[in-house]
């Protein structure tokens, strides 16, 4: 019958293929891309403060270099995790495209890989670490903010619970913050205007 077009199985693999790889973001909303790793995370697990201490600097390094390449607003990095921080309000001011022209899967493939490749590499060790990525967008600059906050309060809470479970070597069920930041000052590894931070943030 004229008119009517049958798709062959080959053709229907190749659109469903492009379909998917030219997906892309929304270039009107702000977006953060997760970077997280396995692995980094059992390394941390092993409990040793001088490890924790060295992770830590490569994956700042890591984030640092990602979001200098790619043209991302923030950076934010704590444990195994990098998250890059893409501001559309900002990138708007100053005429910028979302980084590879807001197509999903290049955006998680490549960050993933290149996080992936330069921890790897500045580990300088045989292991190979490896980062999966994710992604979440916010239309409203308020939910960007609370993100942030939710955050940053993950982030300290963690940090300053495995810093005690280290240097303290004690289990910190039922210990409050002003008492680990207290017992941890002792040592001098504390940064003061953190401390102040965290009590404030109480």
């Amino acid at each position: 019958m004229f008119g009517i077009f049958s798709e062959t199985v080959n053709e229907k693999m190749k659109r469903k293929l492009e379909e998917y790889n030219d997906e892309t973001l929304d270039e009107y909303m702000n977006l953060v891309v997760f970077l997280s790793s396995d692995e980094i995370l059992k390394k941390l697990n092993s409990n040793e403060l001088e490890v924790l201490v060295n992770v830590n600097m490569i994956i700042r390094d890591v984030g640092d270099a990602l979001k200098s390449k790619y043209g991302f607003d923030e950076v934010y990095c704590f444990n195994n995790e990098i998250s890059l921080i893409y501001n559309f309000e900002k990138q708007k001011s100053e005429n910028k495209v979302m980084v590879f022209n807001a197509n999903k899967n290049k955006i998680l493939t490549k960050l993933a890989s290149e996080a992936s490749c330069i921890f790897t590499r500045m580990m300088n060790e045989k292991n190979n670490y490896m980062f999966k990525a994710r992604f979440v967008q916010f239309s409203d600059e308020n939910d960007l903010n609370n993100w942030k906050s939710w955050r940053h309060s993950d982030c300290e809470r963690n940090v300053l619970s495995y810093l005690y479970r280290l240097v303290i070597k004690n289990k910190n069920s039922g210990v409050k913050k002003e008492e680990m930041i207290e017992e941890l000052n002792k040592y001098g590894i504390l940064d003061q205007h953190e401390v102040k931070m965290m009590l404030n943030n109480q």
